[in-house]
């Protein structure tokens, strides 16, 4: 996805792979020091988080069947989102 906020451009992309067992997400923005945030996790499973190379890396394991579920929704299995906002 890509979108503006004035003379900025700021891209998402996400890549997923059932067999490597990988969810990534990449966060850019087509000027240096444009994009800055803080990052955090909180879940109910085990996890490790680490920071290497200008990489953020969180590994854990998700069970393959839970019941009841950790997330209550009215809409299950809807995605949403705003555009032009993060």
């Amino acid at each position: 996805m890509r979108y503006n906020v004035g003379s900025i451009q700021y891209t998402r992309e996400y890549l997923t792979s059932f067999p490597d067992q990988i969810m990534a997400v990449r966060l850019t923005a087509s000027e240096p020091g444009a994009l800055s945030m803080h990052v955090g996790l909180v879940s109910p499973l085990r996890y490790d988080m680490a920071y290497e190379q200008d990489v953020f890396i969180i590994k854990g394991f998700a069970p393959e069947h839970v019941s009841p579920s950790y997330f209550n929704t009215s809409n299950p299995g809807q995605k949403n989102w705003i555009q032009n906002d993060i």
